[in-house]
């Protein structure tokens, strides 16, 4: 399925999925600098089963249609590029959801910090939808048209971004991208109280604070994947 799930045991954990064509995979620094991967001191490249790869390898495998995840540990400054089983890369089902900490149903801690105009997040006038992002993350970065269409189109739900980035770096983010949400920076606690290791991923929280569902980034990458995804969230909130 095109549910990406990773597990690795660090104290600063990101996680990206997505699929690049073959030009956009043209060089090995390129595609480095396109990844956000730049400042990385070791950068490896690996196919399906976990084995060490070249560049040239893992170029030849996107180039047949691949598509791979990134995981970076910025305290070892160590990268892992890896390329995802076929059935993963390719579908996508919306009734198998990335599972956080917190099980629909239940409860959802609050977002502590205001965001960056300095009003509180509350859950209580409608049905949130967090969006969880850092500024490295690619597939994040190319997602922000869709989810400034789908908060435009739905004005009935309340569109949050959560960082964990510090807020200096993410004000130039969002000049740079134009993001629309409400945006929250240094939230690695409540990141961290979710058990959020995927970006992008998004959590839906109902008006009396309780997670309706989840879902990940990977469906706004499909054709007509902002209508997949309004579906879903009309179908949790009963809109």
């Amino acid at each position: 399925m095109g549910i990406v799930k990773a597990a690795i045991v660090a104290a600063i954990l990101a996680f990206s999925t997505c699929q690049v064509s073959a030009q956009d995979a043209a060089g090995r620094d390129d595609f480095i600098k396109e990844m956000g991967l730049s400042s990385y001191k070791s950068i490896s490249f690996r196919d399906v089963q976990g084995n060490v790869v070249s560049f040239e390898q893992f170029d030849s495998l996107l180039k047949n249609g691949a598509s791979f995840s990134t995981i970076k540990n910025p305290q070892k400054s160590e990268a892992i590029v890896q390329i995802e089983k076929a059935q993963e890369a390719t579908t996508v089902s919306l009734s198998e959801e990335p599972k956080l900490s917190v099980v629909p149903g239940h409860v959802v801690p609050e977002i502590g910090n205001a965001d960056l105009d300095g009003a509180s997040v509350v859950y209580s006038d409608k049905p949130t939808l967090v969006s969880f992002f850092f500024t490295e993350c690619v597939p994040c970065i190319k997602e922000i048209p869709k989810i400034n269409g789908l908060a435009e189109g739905n004005p009935e739900v309340q569109f949050v971004s959560v960082t964990f980035d510090e807020a200096s770096l993410v004000k130039d983010f969002v000049l740079k991208y134009d993001l629309k949400t409400k945006v929250v920076a240094d939230e690695k606690r409540f990141i961290d109280a979710l058990g959020v290791k995927t970006y992008p991923l998004y959590a839906l929280i109902s008006k009396d604070g309780r997670l309706l569902g989840t879902q990940s980034g990977v469906v706004l990458q499909l054709p007509k994947g902002e209508v997949l995804f309004e579906h879903w969230i009309k179908s949790k909130t009963g809109g």
